[in-house]
């Protein structure tokens, strides 16, 4: 007999050490204990493994996470539409690509925007101090209606001006005198303030190269100079910045009109002097999306051709 299972049976007879001795002297009980005890061994042991059976059936071997809830994307006519719930694998997929970014169109490229020079100081604060107190008003209320321009800064060259055979020039010349240099600083000075009902610019005037930067920008004095007189008139006539605009597709085109049709013309455009408003800026490129040249060429022309259809139209009305 096993030592466990006649312990359980003294146990059983009885709770006491004493009366546990006198019992077995009587070997009947004793039998009768031990097969009780047996009984319930067996018994305990049946329902042990049937508890583990089931365990085993409901729960697998590799606890799955729970999964995620997320929106559900559903396409009807056309339109997407997000609603919550439990999201599969291929809605997971859909939802990663609209994450994802949109590739480039074929017809666009990275590379240079324009060459400019960027101000060292917010001009809108140094313009704003220097308003007449009638032009208060109206100048904040431009700033609090319309988009302030993200970059103050004197537009050089446009990349758009490569089309042309005079902005070509424009083009090479500042990009033989910016290639491999550090930033080189220039002077410059705010003559006026010009508005319309799209924009609000301040006319730049007096570009010079700030020869005591030189030395830093790895330039020479005579080399600053040669730049500056070399870029043509009608550049250094309509330099601006644009400080506030009415819409951001505003375009640098736009801005150096009305800078030419107040120069022609004062008393067509909204304008105010500004008293001895000096600045200083360094010259640097400004990279982002850009057309590809052969797909501008081509829009270029076939707006011209567009142009030219209308004019024949007009024409062929009016001889009518």
């Amino acid at each position: 007999m096993e030592a466990s299972v006649l312990s359980r049976a003294y146990r059983a007879l009885s709770p006491s050490p004493a009366r546990q001795i006198t019992y077995c002297a009587d070997p009947l009980r004793l039998i009768l204990a031990f097969k009780l005890a047996q009984e319930v061994d067996e018994v305990t042991k049946e329902k042990e493994s049937e508890v583990e059976n089931q365990n085993s059936q409901n729960k697998p071997l590799v606890q799955e996470p729970p999964q995620p809830q997320m929106p559900k994307i559903e396409e009807q006519n056309g339109t997407t539409e997000i609603k919550s719930g439990t999201v599969n694998i291929e809605q997971e997929g859909i939802l990663e690509q609209k994450k994802t970014k949109k590739p480039m169109a074929p017809n666009y490229e990275i590379g240079v925007r324009c060459y400019s020079i960027i101000p060292d100081v917010d001009l809108r604060k140094v313009v704003e101090q220097a308003l007449p107190t009638e032009i208060q008003a109206m100048w904040k209320e431009r700033c609090q209606s319309g988009h302030l321009a993200s970059t103050t800064h004197i537009q050089l060259a446009h990349y758009r001006m490569r089309l042309h055979h005079r902005g070509a020039e424009v083009w090479r010349w500042c990009w033989s005198f910016l290639t491999k240099r550090d930033p080189v600083w220039f002077h410059f000075r705010l003559t006026h303030l010009v508005w319309d009902d799209r924009i609000v610019l301040a006319v730049v005037d007096g570009l010079e190269f700030d020869a005591s930067e030189a030395r830093n920008a790895g330039v020479k004095a005579e080399d600053g100079n040669v730049f500056v007189d070399g870029l043509p008139d009608w550049i250094c006539s309509s330099l601006h910045i644009i400080l506030v605009k009415n819409n951001e597709k505003v375009s640098p085109g736009e801005a150096r009109a009305l800078v030419r049709q107040w120069k022609e013309a004062p008393q067509s455009v909204n304008s105010i002097p500004l008293d001895d408003v000096q600045g200083k800026g360094y010259m640097r490129k400004f990279f982002g999306r850009i057309l590809k040249l052969n797909y501008l060429r081509n829009l270029m022309a076939q707006r011209r051709e567009e142009k030219q259809e209308k004019e024949l139209s007009k024409q062929e009305v009016a001889n009518r």
